[in-house]
């Protein structure tokens, strides 16, 4: 899974760009964001598949959704998923990634994404609804992230 960095955002891309509605042109700007940062890297020669990289490749994604989307953290939105696996790259103590490291991502950004039930929508569908509707209930472009993340994590032992 991770050793094709570039085929992994060009075909989710595409993917989410066949999504369609705003959340397929969101995702869409952050894979291209993040295959053009690889991309950088990769000529470059200063990727080397660590965490920290993919920390910073998944930040240009991220800089991607604010600067066009003009989504920020804590505004209810899947951004606060994708922030979320932002810090936890940035957490992790290794070199390389492991199922240790693999499932301490997934729990970050599950918990990033879970936190958005206690935030008052700013931005994205949820501000078409009433508080007393998404009160509780965490935003559901952040937790599509985050089962996202899941299943790609997981990818790796199937």
């Amino acid at each position: 899974l991770f050793n094709s960095p570039q085929t992994i955002f060009a075909e989710m891309g595409r993917v989410a760009r066949k999504m369609g509605a705003s959340s397929g042109a969101v995702l869409a700007i952050f894979f291209r964001a993040c295959q053009t940062c690889y991309v950088d890297k990769f000529l470059q020669r200063s990727f080397d598949m660590s965490p920290k990289e993919w920390q910073k490749i998944i930040h240009s994604g991220n800089s991607a959704i604010t600067k066009y989307g003009r989504a920020t953290k804590g505004m209810r939105t899947m951004l606060d998923a994708l922030i979320g696996l932002e810090e936890g790259l940035g957490m992790l103590s290794v070199d390389t990634f492991d199922q240790n490291s693999l499932n301490q991502l997934v729990e970050h950004t599950m918990q990033a994404a879970c936190a958005t039930s206690e935030m008052k929508a700013k931005a994205g569908r949820s501000t078409y609804l009433s508080d007393s509707v998404t009160a509780h209930h965490p935003d559901p472009g952040a937790m599509a992230v985050a089962f996202a993340i899941q299943g790609l994590m997981e990818a790796p032992n199937e």
